[in-house]
This record gives C-alpha cells, structure tokens and sequence, in this order.
C-alpha cells in the first residue's frame, strides 16, 4: 500500500506502509523456517534411508521403505550332509543361508594324542542310530526311521533380484533340481504399503475419529442453529458455550488420567455406581474390552472438540446476512426450509473448513489413545493409531527412525489425498469461475 507525500520542495513523493508488515511477520518466518521447515524436509529425507538406533551412518534406499518385492527361497526335508553342503555353496557365493542341520561330527586320527575317536564314534551309535561299521561313515538313521523328523531345512530370504539369479545358479550347481527351488521360492512383499500393522492402526484411527466426529458435528450444527436462533430467545447463550468450550482447554494428560480413574477397575466411580444401581454381579474391566475402550477414546474426543466446533459453525451462521432470514419468514418459509434452503448452502465454506481441519487433526490422534491404557493401544491393539505406530517405531528399542519418517510421509499423503476429496465435494460450484462462452 502506497501513499502520496507532498515534499517542502513541491515534489510528490509515495511512502509504501505495506513494508512494515512483512517486518512484522519475519519473526514468524524465521521460527517457521527453524523449528518446521527443517523437520519436515528431514522427515522426507530419512524416508529413503536405512537409518536406525543411535548410529547417524545410513543408506539411501530409494522407496524400498515404501514397497519392495524380495525372493525367499525355503528347502525342506533336506539331509544333515546335503544341508550343510548346499550352505557352504551359498556361503562361498557370499549368500548367507540359515539351517537347523546339525554339524557334521569330526573324525580324529591315531595321530593325535587328544582325539576322542572311540567317545564320538560308539555313543552316536547307541544314542543316535548311526553307523558301527566305520566311523567315519555319516548315517542318518534318524531321518529315515518312521519316529525320527522328515529332514532338515535350507532357507535364505530378504534376496534381490540379482541376488537371487545368483543363488538359483548356485544351488542349480550344488544338485538341487528346478522342480524343487520353483516349489521352495516365495516373493515377499515389504514396506508401508504391505505393512499390515500400518493399515491396522490406520483402521483404527479412522473408527475413532468417525464415531467422535460425525456425532459431534451433528449436534455442534443443532446447538449453532438454536444459540443463532433470534426467534427462540435462549437466554445464557453466551454462559453455555464457555461451557461446551471448557474442555478444549484441559490438558489431554489431565483428561486421560480423569477418564482412567472414572472407569477403573473395580473400584472407578463409573463402576460402583454400575454396580450399586444396576445390580451388576461384579465391576466391569472397561479397558479390557475393545468396544468400550474405543467408546471411551471417541467420546472424550467428542467431549473435548464438541464446544470448539460449536463456535466456528455459530461464527458462520452469524456471516450469514440476518436480511435472508427475514425475507424467508416473510414469504411464509418453516424453520426447517430455511435451515436446508438457506444456512447450509451459505455455510458450506465454514463447513468445508471444520471438515478438513478435523480430519487432519483426527487422522494424527495420539495422545488420548497413548495415555489411557498401557502406552501401546491396548487392549488387542484396538486404540493404537497411526500415531502410536509412528512413535513406537521411532522411540521403541528399535529406534527405526527411517520407517518412522516412512510413516509420517505416508499420513502426509494419505490426509493430503483425504482432505482434496473432502475440498472437492464440499466446494461452491456457484464460487468456481467458469469459462466463458465462446
């Protein structure tokens, strides 16, 4: 914004204001740029890196965090001598294969005055059924006998696919036919997008925040529409949406500790009055219960969210000119026709706002579900949100902090992707500007 100045000398000069609030916002900026910006990029940065525990060496690893296919190839019924062959095949290849085949025993020579050529020869064939005809002859009796096992296993996994060209090769080399390794090889999939863990807290998020949201939308629009209602003439309006509002500003830790205690076991108030006035045989474990936990976490997020959403949809019916109403009443309109006619059509922005901000808000549920039972979402994993999974990743004794940024990256997209639905069909199609008519 600009002004014009007449100078002493005659001249006009223009004095620009407008500078003085990009001053007054830098110190914003700089926070913003300090404590934000660079977590963010970190976070995009350590999602394609192996890093994990206290070690900052890493790799990049493109999006092998996000998906990736691996080959496995898994032997059965394998013979102790073959096993181990087929291992140290792999071994000299540079693949590392796991076995439960036991190690072949040493024979010793006469030679050796600390051999103990008749222990480890006779007592084998009494207690394992092997060979007494030589000693250095392997039999495995037990793998052949109806009681003993079928055969030992052969087993490498996690391969890629030069790799895995590599290790067929060599075991192809070793004797093994193509029959058995097609039979024995398996593709894996890993990664957030095959996490099932992931997709589990995922689902749980998205119950807890449905079944706080849609009802605390639904009854914050009929308190809004009754405290806007002029014909009405409620009185301590203004007393009973500080009320509503109250809660919002309780700490969450405050509330989590509160609601444990309300619903303890067996000695909550919740469960003595259960029990004095319904005649219940006995109290009721709430947090053992996957039902009542969830209903638990989503009405004390109902509880505390109601009075803040109460206030911004009264804001939007109060934008709304009061001439509209009037004229509505005039030509004879019901309240209920000037509610669908009038305020929800003009409060689809406010709407729209409420929506998107409680989805990215409800899809990043941590610390309710966290505090109220044991820290992991608990009971069955039934509360554990893609939050927790998140700081369980990051902060257990794992400290996979690589995945933990996989996971931040893959909310950031999935609440982006939600958040451009719910924009799109929330949107004033009458607001969109259209193409002029050729």
């Amino acid at each position: 914004m600009a002004q014009s100045k007449v100078h002493k000398s005659g001249q006009i000069q223009r004095v620009r204001f407008d500078r003085w609030g990009y001053i007054f916002i830098t110190p914003f900026f700089l926070i913003f740029l300090t404590f934000q910006l660079y977590p963010i990029l970190n976070t995009f940065y350590l999602s394609f890196t192996n890093m994990k525990g206290a070690s900052t060496e890493h790799q990049i690893v493109g999006l092998s965090n996000f998906g990736r296919a691996s080959q496995s190839i898994n032997l059965t019924g394998v013979e102790a001598e073959k096993a181990h062959s087929l291992v140290k095949a792999l071994a000299d290849a540079g693949i590392t294969a796991d076995t439960d085949a036991p190690a072949p025993a040493e024979t010793s020579t006469a030679d050796d005055p600390f051999s103990l050529g008749d222990a480890t020869t006779e007592a084998p064939t009494a207690d394992a059924g092997m060979s007494s005809g030589n000693p250095d002859e392997f039999s495995l009796g037990t793998e052949t006998d109806a009681e003993a096992p079928t055969g030992f296993f052969v087993k490498v996994t996690g391969l890629e696919k030069d790799v895995f060209d590599k290790a067929l090769a060599t075991l192809t080399v070793a004797g093994v036919s193509s029959a058995d390794l097609t039979k024995a090889t398996e593709t894996i999939y890993a990664g957030l997008l095959f996490d099932q863990k992931f997709w589990q807290a995922f689902s749980n998020t998205a119950i807890l925040f449905f079944f706080n949201f849609v009802p605390q939308l639904f009854f914050a629009l009929v308190f809004a529409v009754w405290f806007t209602d002029v014909s009405l003439k409620i009185r301590l309006g203004g007393f009973f949406k500080t009320i509503f509002y109250l809660p919002n500003i309780i700490t969450s830790a405050s509330v989590a500790v509160l609601f444990a205690s309300l619903f303890g076991y067996p000695s909550g108030p919740i469960n003595q009055a259960a029990v004095q006035t319904l005649n219940l045989p006995e109290a009721i474990n709430f947090f053992r219960s996957e039902i009542w936990t969830r209903g638990i976490v989503s009405f004390i997020q109902f509880w505390l969210w109601f009075g803040s959403t109460i206030i911004v949809l009264t804001a939007g019916i109060l934008g709304i000119s009061p001439a509209l109403f009037e004229s509505a009443v005039v030509d004879g309109a019901k309240p209920g026709q000037i509610f669908t006619r009038i305020t929800l059509p003009l409060l689809r922005p406010i709407m729209s706002f409420t929506l998107v901000t409680s989805l990215i808000g409800g899809l990043q549920m941590f610390d309710i579900p966290y505090l109220i039972t044991n820290r992991r979402g608990d009971p069955a994993g039934s509360i554990t949100t893609t939050a927790i999974y998140l700081y369980n990743q990051a902060f257990s004794s794992a400290n996979n902090y690589s995945y933990a940024a996989t996971i931040s990256v893959g909310m950031f997209l999935l609440i982006l992707v939600l958040a451009g639905i719910l924009y799109t069909m929330m949107r004033d199609d009458d607001a969109v500007p259209k193409k002029a008519m050729k």
